[in-house]
């Protein structure tokens, strides 16, 4: 009966934290897309896809300033320029991330 009491406790823990996980996600996704939506609108000529791109453009380089961070060697070997940049959005789009999927 205790084994049953445990296995159903950490269960119950597990949904709980799946839970907030999903929570946290949304929370994520909804204020990206008002801030997309809200530059998009106030500034004209700009779409969402290119806020998007521009978004994706600085998360890239905010993740080479924190592995540079907290790596203790000296030397890295990543593509860091511009066109590393526009090719990783480029990446990204091709994967499909963007895209709809028909399945």
């Amino acid at each position: 009966m205790l084994l049953i009491k445990i296995a159903e406790a950490e269960a119950e823990s597990k949904y709980r934290s799946g839970l907030g996980i999903a929570w946290k996600r949304q929370a994520v996704f909804d204020g990206l897309a008002n801030t997309i939506q809200r530059f998009s609108d106030s500034v004209p000529g700009i779409s969402p896809k290119d806020v998007m791109e521009m978004v994706l453009a600085t998360e890239y380089l905010d993740t080479l300033k924190e592995i540079r961070a907290h790596t203790e060697s000296s030397a890295e070997v990543m593509p860091h320029g511009l066109g590393a940049v526009r090719d990783a959005v480029t990446q990204i789009r091709q994967g499909g991330l963007f895209q709809g999927s028909s399945a």
